[in-house]
């Protein structure tokens, strides 16, 4: 249920980019064409961003609270980059695929390699085009966007948490019955 209401929000910041008037923000020292995946697709369903971000979260063993940290971190990319740097229809899986890199850095205990995060994406369609090399361009893309600031804080982390919880409680994906039992 985390993971549908996070690719959700994601799908409404590609839904939000497209209304968006582009703006000339130039972000020193990174080249935003990076994260451009040359696929060049319509805006993706929240099924296929979901695809996408299961694939990854279980081919990469990554944390529970991961996945959260990684919307945190996509939304601090359009605050830092003041909308330069969204998902669009040509960016999201490369910004999403970094995000949720570094997220499984920040919090793992076992964090992987940048290696590991390209063998994880051999034999998966969905996860082709991050090779070693490119991970580590946009990993440093993305650090130098946010400033290096990966911490959160508890108190952004609490936030963040009780919102999505929120979300899938009106969305019909937690019963507040079962909520109240444990």
């Amino acid at each position: 249920a985390t993971i549908h209401t996070v690719c959700c929000v994601i799908r409404a910041h590609i839904v939000e980019s497209q209304r968006r008037l582009p703006h000339a923000v130039v972000v020193p020292n990174v080249d935003l064409n990076l994260f451009i995946d040359g696929y060049n697709r319509p805006i993706p369903s929240v099924a296929e961003i979901q695809t996408f971000y299961q694939e990854f979260y279980h081919r990469s063993q990554m944390e529970f609270d991961a996945v959260i940290l990684s919307l945190i971190y996509v939304e601090r990319l359009i605050k830092e980059t003041e909308g330069a740097l969204m998902p669009t229809a040509d960016t999201w899986a490369s910004i999403l695929f970094t995000c949720m890199v570094l997220a499984s850095k920040v919090w793992d205990d076992l964090s992987m390699w940048n290696i590991d995060f390209s063998n994880v994406s051999t034999n998966c369609s969905l996860l082709q085009s991050f090779n070693v090399q490119r991970i580590n361009q946009l990993e440093r893309a993305i650090l130098t966007c946010l400033k290096f600031g990966v911490v959160i804080p508890a108190s952004e982390y609490a936030k963040y948490y009780y919102l999505l919880r929120s979300m899938m409680i009106r969305g019909g994906l937690l019963d507040l019955n079962v909520l109240s039992n444990d």
